[in-house]
């Protein structure tokens, strides 16, 4: 259960969610992709109200990567991102379809496999392609839930790094807090489902709310090389 949530996200922000294990994060994800309706309060995209705007247009603008997400592993991985083309399907033309499939395949570099079958694709290939699914709906609200599970290090921060340069708002719910600190503009730390942090990385990931949050110890440091800020997390000394 949430209780007082109040977020404002602008046009081309990147938002990381974080917290404990049921401090919320999900639920807040599905109120703000329209799965399930506020009890009390309102969720509002361009200052409409979400649940007023017809689904048809709610998915042209809203395009949801969630971590299940199992495809039909017979599907080719064209036929698989052509899906992100539904919402479409009454207003355009199968030229318009096949063209935002193939720029969305491209701009996550799977064009080469563009017909190779989902269940031949590595865990790293599934999820570029769960984007490009998402990419081909055209959306300006990206929502992606714990994208990164499952990958090794280097396939993490290469499909955030994609992520963040999309030009797209964003909305992400990370569960490896070394991530957020390279990807997001502002990270919402939630705890018991109260939002107790709002801010930049550096900010909201300080060294006291990292310890009453996650019971972790929290460092930030700089890449010597890219000259990047990061934040290295370990266990409380004994």
């Amino acid at each position: 259960m949430l209780d007082g949530v109040d977020l404002t996200i602008g046009h081309g922000e990147r938002l990381a969610i974080v917290g404990p294990n049921g401090a919320g994060k999900t639920t807040l994800l599905r109120l703000l992709c329209g799965r399930i309706a506020p009890t009390r309060g309102h969720v509002r995209l361009d200052g409409r109200e979400l649940a007023r705007i017809p689904l048809a247009e709610r998915a042209r603008r809203i395009a949801v990567v969630g971590q299940n997400d199992q495809p039909d592993a017979r599907l080719t991985l064209t036929d698989y991102v052509d899906l992100g083309r539904t919402p479409h399907r009454a207003r355009g033309s199968a030229e318009a379809d096949r063209a935002a499939v193939a720029r969305a395949l491209a701009t996550v570099g799977l064009g080469a496999l563009a017909h190779r079958a989902v269940g031949t694709l590595s865990g790293g290939e599934r999820q570029r392609a769960g984007l490009a699914r998402a990419l081909a709906q055209e959306p300006t609200l990206l929502v992606l839930d714990e994208p990164t599970n499952h990958l090794d290090p280097r396939a993490r921060a290469d499909l955030l790094d994609l992520v963040r340069d999309l030009g797209l708002t964003v909305i992400a719910v990370l569960h490896d807090l070394a991530l957020v600190s390279p990807f997001a503009d502002r990270v919402a730390v939630l705890q018991g489902g109260r939002v107790v942090a709002l801010d930049r990385p550096s900010t909201a990931l300080g060294r006291g709310i990292v310890r009453a949050v996650f019971a972790m110890d929290c460092f930030p440091v700089t890449n010597p090389t890219t000259g990047r800020p990061l934040l290295v997390f370990d266990t409380p000394a004994a």
